[in-house]
């Protein structure tokens, strides 16, 4: 227990935890578009493409948007939120969110590692936007 006055540590997300809430978040996409691309070729090209979109809006915008957590934190038992509020970042945000991961790739990837040594944990699209993860699991 904290002493009087003091601010309880929160408990940041470890890289792990993220890094296999985003395994079963994006593999079995993976595993569909690979399915249709070598079934239909170019036609299941564009039909996995629209599949993924359709899943980033869905799973990254809305649910983690409006409640903290994809489908892959929830089985994980972490969740997305603004750091000043505490409180899910809104479809807006989060779709935003999934767009400024690009940077975290730009740089060697080296963005997606920056978890393992930051202090909150942060990717450099969390920094960006005022977002850190957080273990908080589904009740």
């Amino acid at each position: 227990m904290p002493p009087a006055g003091a601010v309880p540590a929160i408990p940041y997300a470890a890289w792990p935890q993220r890094f296999l809430a985003w395994l079963i978040d994006n593999g079995p996409v993976f595993v569909v578009i690979i399915i249709l691309e070598a079934a239909l070729g170019n036609g299941g090209n564009i039909l996995g493409d629209l599949i993924a979109l359709g899943w980033f809006i869905y799973n990254y915008g809305i649910q983690q948007g409006t409640t903290g957590y994809t489908l892959g934190k929830g089985i994980i038992g972490i969740k997305t939120i603004n750091e000043s509020t505490g409180q899910p970042v809104g479809t807006g945000m989060a779709i935003v969110r999934g767009i400024t991961h690009i940077l975290d790739t730009l740089a060697c990837f080296i963005g997606w590692f920056w978890p393992l040594w930051d202090d909150k944990r942060q990717t450099f699209a969390d920094k960006i936007l005022t977002q850190v993860v957080i273990v908080a699991p589904k009740s």
